[in-house]
C-alpha cells in the first residue's frame, strides 16, 4: 500500500493479481452488508459480504478453496447436523 492508502500498482500490478483477489469496486459500498474477520486457518484479515460462504466459514478465499476431509457444509453446521 502507498502512503495514501491506495494499492501499490508498481509492486503489485493489477494484471498479475489472481482473479479471486481482484477488487470488485462499485461506485458506493454499503459496508453494513460486509463483515471483517481473520481466517481461522491462516489468520489473514478478510472482508466479505455477510452471508457469503467465506464469511459463514470464517475462512479467506484461498483457504476456503482447499478441500479438507473434515469440512462439513457450512449449512449443515448452521443447522446443527453433525454427521
Amino acid at each position: 500500500m502507498s502512503d495514501a492508502g491506495q494499492p501499490d500498482t508498481q509492486q503489485h500490478p493489477p494484471e498479475k493479481t489472481p482473479e479471486n483477489h481482484q477488487l470488485d469496486v462499485r461506485s458506493s459500498v454499503d459496508w453494513t452488508q460486509y463483515t471483517a474477520y481473520r481466517c481461522i486457518h491462516c489468520d489473514e484479515p478478510c472482508v466479505n459480504e455477510l452471508g457469503s460462504v467465506y464469511a459463514r466459514a470464517r475462512e479467506c478465499r484461498d483457504c476456503f478453496g482447499i478441500p479438507t476431509l473434515d469440512r462439513h457444509s457450512v449449512d449443515d453446521l448452521r443447522r446443527g447436523d453433525r454427521r
